[in-house]
């Protein structure tokens, strides 16, 4: 029900005058839910590895699709830890295209998110060291899709419903 209703809150869209301010982050873990799609967002086969890819999937509340938000210190930025691995959700490099992974933590700003309100409930995650936005750029809907990062436009399918877990 809340999925349903977050999707519905958020079919108007976003406007650029909506766009660039921090998300306070409550604490608790929560699921992300992509605006476009209604997937959530997913560590891939509830893996524990390192290196194990971000994804969106069909949401089903497990616990690799729960991210517990830790602020850093260093500034307003976050680290989003996986209920499941209790590792850090990572840019896997610094460029455009590049895929979101799991890794432990180690306070590098790879792992640092800023939370972007975007209105309408919704979020962007903008990392601290890449500059660039968490994003379903394919946008079909498919499941196991892999989350990378985009430059950010702060558009739908950068935009995410932070549900409680």
């Amino acid at each position: 029900m809340a999925l349903a209703a977050a999707s519905a809150c958020f079919a108007g869209g976003i406007t650029s005058a909506q766009a660039a301010q921090p998300a306070a982050v409550p604490g608790g873990a929560h699921q992300y839910l992509n605006s476009v799609t209604g997937k959530c967002l997913d560590v891939r086969g509830e893996s524990q590895y390192t290196n194990a890819v971000i994804q969106q999937f069909d949401c089903k509340r497990a616990l690799n699709q729960q991210f517990v938000s830790q602020f850093t210190g260093a500034d307003t930025t976050t680290r989003l830890q996986p209920r499941h691995s209790g590792k850090c959700v990572s840019a896997h490099g610094n460029w455009a295209g590049s895929l979101a992974t799991q890794q432990f933590c180690g306070g590098g700003t790879l792992e640092r998110w800023e939370l972007v309100d975007v209105g309408g409930g919704a979020v962007v995650m903008k990392n601290a060291s890449t500059g660039l936005c968490l994003d379903d750029a394919g946008a079909g809907g498919g499941s196991r899709r892999e989350v990378r990062q985009h430059v950010c436009n702060h558009g739908g399918t950068q935009a995410w419903f932070r549900l409680p877990a």
